[in-house]
């Protein structure tokens, strides 16, 4: 049975209000802390290097865009376990948001205003990410700036191309902690490059951290004990007396 409108109403109202109850997540650690400010200002020093040297090669003509990178050391390095920092969410989600953004520049301003092409740019742009399930707030962010069309396709491909950069420091400067683990999957690389190379024995602090025993959603395969999963004893079947 439907709720009625003003049931639907007050339904929204506690949400809005009263949040969804839950904890405040904890506060990181000064060592992981440590990891992150290292790890951000390796990442945002190798983005500058490379911006000033397009800047260079180009006499100031093409450069990074970089505001929106901080958003992702933030990611890489303070959320190195959420979906939107793998590195499939960071090159995927910038290459689609950028190119849906960039295509409504190509609307005539008569038709539709810059204003207006700034949120109907970016609107779809996060829409076609979330569909395909990569998205990625800087890849957003991006796609706003895209939206005002004072950029082309140039500068588009310049962040893609640092946004793959900014994979190789992440997962270098990450993974020297016991305690992180970036990647915690690749996403687009063939199953042959997901063994482990020193075999399967050689785990990680973080890895095994990150594999929770879930038994009543069966996540993770149960060892069940020896006695439970032993063999039933073969039935033996009785040999009947041969009647002439």
């Amino acid at each position: 049975m439907w709720l009625t409108v003003e049931a639907r109403f007050r339904v929204w109202i506690n949400k809005c209000w009263t949040g969804g109850g839950m904890q405040i997540p904890p506060t990181m650690g000064w060592r992981q802390t440590f990891w992150t400010i290292l790890g951000a200002f390796i990442g945002l020093l190798v983005l500058s290097s490379i911006n000033e040297m397009f800047l260079d090669l180009t006499r100031s003509e093409y450069f990074l865009v970089i505001g929106p990178f901080g958003a992702l050391m933030t990611l890489q390095y303070g959320l190195t376990s959420a979906p939107a920092s793998q590195p499939r969410n960071v090159v995927l989600g910038q290459v689609v948001a950028g190119a849906v953004s960039l295509c409504f520049t190509y609307i005539p301003e008569a038709i539709l205003p810059v204003w207006v092409r700034q949120a109907l740019g970016p609107a779809f742009a996060i829409g076609a990410m979330v569909k395909l399930g990569i998205p990625h707030p800087p890849a957003g962010a991006h796609s706003v700036i895209w939206a005002a069309g004072e950029h082309d396709w140039s500068f588009y491909s310049i962040v893609v191309l640092c946004s793959i950069v900014s994979v190789v420091p992440a997962t270098l400067v990450n993974n020297m902690s016991d305690k992180r683990q970036y990647p915690i999957y690749w996403g687009y690389l063939p199953k042959l490059l997901h063994r482990n190379l020193f075999g399967p024995e050689v785990k990680t602090k973080a890895s095994q951290s990150l594999l929770v025993d879930d038994r009543s959603t069966g996540s993770v395969p149960q060892v069940e004990d020896s006695a439970r999963t032993s063999p039933k004893p073969e039935e033996t079947i009785e040999e009947q007396p041969h009647n002439p």
